[in-house]
């Protein structure tokens, strides 16, 4: 009995142990579902030679997007009431770009598929070249 009596606790520590790396384990493989927000265009790390654009911005997921939390920032500066915003996604001419390296990101307020009534924030970003029409000319 006194064996017994030494044995409980190891296999409580194991039985708990298991339970917490099963847990873990299913975390990581519970599909998170389509993404809330993409820019479609420009492609990432593409460079530019124009000082202004079109940008495009879809809502994969639109039935859990609220199209109406859409956020854009270039280099850092909120440029969302560029874009029209429609249910599936949004449209948007961005200007003021700079030579050499550019950022833009969106975000936008959604519910994630495991709990609807949650709104979540999703945010994606991505960089750009932009070189002058000039400086391609030259080399």
């Amino acid at each position: 009995m006194d064996v017994e009596r030494r044995r409980r606790p190891w296999v409580l520590i194991g039985l708990l142990a298991l339970g917490l790396v099963g847990s873990a384990a299913a975390l990581l493989v519970i599909p998170l579902g389509p993404r809330l927000i993409e820019i479609t265009d420009p492609a990432p790390g593409h460079t530019r030679s124009n000082e202004a654009f079109e940008v495009f911005v879809r809502f994969p997921a639109a039935d859990r997007v609220r199209p109406d939390t859409l956020g854009v920032w270039l280099n850092g500066a909120e440029v969302t009431g560029s874009f029209s915003v429609a249910e599936n996604g949004a449209i948007g001419e961005v200007v003021l770009l700079v030579d050499g390296e550019n950022s833009l990101e969106a975000a936008v307020f959604g519910a994630p598929w495991w709990a609807p009534e949650r709104l979540v924030e999703h945010r994606v970003q991505l960089s750009f070249r932009v070189v002058r029409a000039l400086d391609l000319d030259q080399g």
